[in-house]
């Protein structure tokens, strides 16, 4: 701000807020590679500097002195606490970097029931329930200028997020073969799912889907999986025969 760029210094703000909890708390550290808070929680510091980027921003009139918090119904759980499965409010998606999707169908697999019956799962940092979902299809509402999806689009998201500090697999892409553990899921492990009215999903982690298979989109997550058992049975059966006769 003391640049002279203010309008920037408003879309930082604005990402910044993105990234609280559903109770609009911080903690000590924020991974933007994972999306995820880390360290002491609530940790005052980053409050005391985002309260006085508030007031600095406020005193040029670049915010107003309150803004509406904009809610969405979304299926919910506690994870470790069995069939604390609930419809509830919670904050709209957000994110200027992120494509803002409309949930057209959610698929229930015996991972969800796992979820809702056993109390399977685990929460986002900092937060006191997980939002259901992995199975998806969506409706593109608006996506950032140049990122490859445009409103009306039909897409599915990805699961799995990669390892922050990728292990083999994850830095090769392979992210479901991750090595250890510390990838993260949504709706599953330590990401909200994509059971909600709207979400917001970043580019790299969606797949557009063709129009003709609309009712049958929210199939594709499980489809992969049973595509890329059959990838593997390739690979192996590829190394085996190369083992047996060596060029």
């Amino acid at each position: 701000m003391l640049l002279g760029r203010h309008q920037e210094a408003e879309r930082l703000f604005e990402r910044l807020v993105a990234t609280a909890n559903d109770l609009y708390l911080f903690a000590e550290q924020y991974d933007a590679k994972s999306r995820r808070l880390l360290g002491n929680y609530p940790q005052a510091f980053s409050h005391v500097a985002l309260v006085t980027s508030a007031a600095a921003l406020r005193s040029l009139g670049q915010i107003p002195v309150a803004r509406a918090r904009s809610l969405v119904k979304a299926i919910v759980v506690q994870p470790g606490v069995p069939k604390s499965l609930q419809l509830m409010e919670v904050d709209d998606a957000a994110g200027t970097d992120c494509v803002i999707v409309e949930t057209v169908a959610i698929g229930v697999c015996g991972t969800d029931m796992e979820i809702i019956e056993r109390g399977h799962g685990a929460l986002p940092s900092g937060r006191s329930h997980l939002v259901l979902g992995h199975e998806s299809v969506g409706r593109v509402l608006r996506a950032p200028d140049g990122c490859g999806f445009s409103a009306g689009m039909l897409v599915t998201g990805i699961v799995r997020r990669p390892d922050p500090e990728p292990c083999a697999c994850c830095a090769e892409g392979n992210w479901d073969m991750c090595l250890k553990g510390r990838y993260t899921e949504r709706g599953i492990k330590e990401l909200d799912g994509f059971a909600s009215e709207r979400v917001a999903v970043e580019p790299e982690f969606l797949v557009s889907i063709d129009r003709s298979l609309a009712g049958r989109a929210v199939l594709v997550e499980p489809t992969s999986i049973a595509s890329k058992a059959w990838r593997k049975i390739d690979d192996f059966s590829l190394k085996g025969a190369l083992t047996r006769f060596p060029p």
